[in-house]
């Protein structure tokens, strides 16, 4: 289990999970960034499409942000992209499976897995890594009509990080429920996504040495993100621009550097390999300086698709009326055949025009003069 430092007078578990109002926010509440269980479409914004029945995607990723660390000192809304204070190396693994035509189930498990500072100010400070979430969902895809696909997701996690102020002492319960909507014509694609994020969070964090930290547990949020894909060389290789946030409903006391509302911007770069194997590489920064936005985020992983697309069945109707059309369909047939049988019996070959070891053919009688 990740620990937030509590022991050094300047560093209080103000915790880096404040970056539960950010990124794909359906995901865990420590890591702004949060690929979604398939990887279709798009990489941290949820696809309304879904894995083929049979299908099943594993993923993995890396990411690292730099200055996501909530100040209490220093109250600094615009920090700078190129003075880096702190970062925080995260991985990703998920998993997504499609259980029946249009209904897809997944799951998710964030980490921690090193964190660094160099700064000196009172601020949040993680000292042990470990899982810090975990997250299950499932989606249905009802409209699909070729030009627009709308689907509805709910989704459950578990903060898993101690010591959290963001979450509570022992971390917060979370249900998702979200809209996804999108949209593919030529070599473009749109998605957005609307939700909202139900918690319920633990007992607020006080610290031994200095009592209640300034820093509240996180409300409910509604989550918010979109889209832009760019296909080329036949949608082998894809251009990936995501805009994704969160929005505190409730008041909560916050004498961090942070706000309420948070949001990043993320370029990415999809290649695919084959039919089954997905590379990515992409950039990201913070448009809305709140929980856990990245001055810079840098993301790179890949995903691997398993199973095909089942075929179906051809329909067939036993109807009665049917069933004596291909009677009689069947019953023409065979008079074909017969007919053309005594055509072929018209036409025989005269064996006894041929002799063993001449180079003579034998000769076709034809009936005719």
């Amino acid at each position: 289990m990740t620990h937030i430092r509590r022991t050094l007078a300047l560093v209080l578990p103000l915790g880096l999970s404040a970056a539960e109002a950010l990124g794909n926010a359906v995901g865990g509440d420590f890591q702004t960034f949060n690929p979604n269980y398939s990887t279709l479409d798009f990489l941290s914004v949820e696809p309304a499409r879904t894995l083929n029945p049979g299908q099943v995607v594993f993923g993995g990723f890396l990411d690292l942000g730099t200055n996501v660390v909530p100040n209490i000192e220093i109250r600094d809304t615009t920090p700078s992209r190129t003075k880096i204070d702190d970062t925080l190396l995260s991985s990703h693994a998920q998993v997504g499976y499609g259980l029946l035509k249009n209904l897809e189930i997944g799951a998710a498990f964030p980490m921690v897995l090193s964190q660094s500072s160099s700064s000196t100010n009172y601020r949040g400070e993680i000292t042990k890594s470990g899982m810090s979430y975990f997250r299950l969902g499932g989606k249905y895809t009802f409209l699909s009509n070729g030009y627009l696909n709308l689907a509805g997701m709910i989704d459950m996690g578990k903060g898993l990080m101690k010591d959290n102020p963001y979450e509570g002492e022992n971390g917060s319960s979370t249900v998702t429920a979200l809209m996804a909507l999108d949209s593919e014509y030529s070599d473009f694609a749109v998605g957005f996504n609307l939700g909202f994020k139900f918690r319920s969070s633990s007992a607020d964090v006080v610290d031994s040495e200095t009592g209640k930290v300034p820093v509240e547990p996180m409300s409910s949020q509604v989550i918010w993100s979109a889209a832009l894909r760019y296909d080329l060389n036949g949608k082998s290789q894809s251009l990936v621009t995501e805009l994704t946030g969160a929005t505190a409903t409730g008041g909560m006391v916050d004498s961090s550097d942070r706000g309420n509302s948070a949001g990043e911007l993320t370029f990415t770069y999809r290649h695919l390999l084959g039919d089954q194997l997905k590379l990515y590489g992409g950039i990201g920064t913070e448009v809305l300086h709140g929980p856990g936005s990245a001055a810079l985020r840098f993301v790179a992983g890949a995903s691997m698709t398993i199973g095909t697309t089942p075929i179906a069945m051809p329909f067939q109707n036993t109807s009665k009326d049917d069933s004596e059309s291909d009677l009689s369909e069947s019953s023409s047939r065979t008079q074909k055949d017969a007919a053309s049988v005594a055509d072929d019996e018209e036409t025989t070959v005269d064996m006894e025009s041929y002799e063993l070891g001449s180079p003579k053919f034998p000769t076709f009688d034809s009936n005719s003069n």
